[in-house]
């Protein structure tokens, strides 16, 4: 709802609401992977729910950062990561998936291992911060849903990230 199409140049822009993070990202990636490869896609939507927008709010479009080709949490990626748990904690006992995501550099094989790696790095930080384990769930999309175009460095910086689904 309340759906808005903009483009300017080769940056196409879409906002409004949707049901669920996973409708989110799908309509993103479906408008991404449709459209030329010199667009890049600017995705404002939001989930219309109160836990899954408190931890979209913390995360606040950051990038928590990892070394490169690893699941090692870089020192600005802890900085976001306590201000999540802190977050998760306001949101109680309910469950999360942390999916985490590569640019496509690489074999497809060796980035979803590596992405769901790094959903496991994640994990077992917010863990050791007081979050419950057993609420969290890991997934690896690897490079198939990109949020940007991989032919610059900054598009694939935009692709290696980390969400973070309150599940229903």
């Amino acid at each position: 709802s309340q759906g808005q199409l903009t483009v300017e140049g080769n940056r196409v822009g879409i906002r409004g609401d949707v049901a669920n993070e996973a409708l989110r990202q799908q309509v993103a990636s479906d408008l991404a992977s449709n459209l030329n490869p010199s667009y890049t896609v600017s995705n404002g939507l939001r989930v219309n729910a109160p836990a899954q927008k408190l931890l979209d709010s913390a995360l606040a479009r950051r990038i928590i950062e990892f070394e490169s080709g690893q699941a090692v949490i870089r020192p600005s990626g802890l900085q976001i990561l306590d201000e999540m748990a802190a977050a998760m904690g306001q949101i109680g006992g309910r469950k999360v998936e942390v999916v985490g995501h590569t640019d496509n550099i690489g074999s497809r094989e060796s980035n979803l291992a590596l992405s769901l790696a790094r959903a496991g790095a994640v994990r077992s930080y917010l863990a050791a911060k007081g979050i419950a384990a057993a609420n969290i769930s890991v997934a690896g999309a690897g490079p198939d849903q990109p949020v940007a175009d991989n032919a610059s460095a900054e598009g694939r910086a935009r692709n290696r990230r980390i969400e973070f689904r309150v599940l229903d």
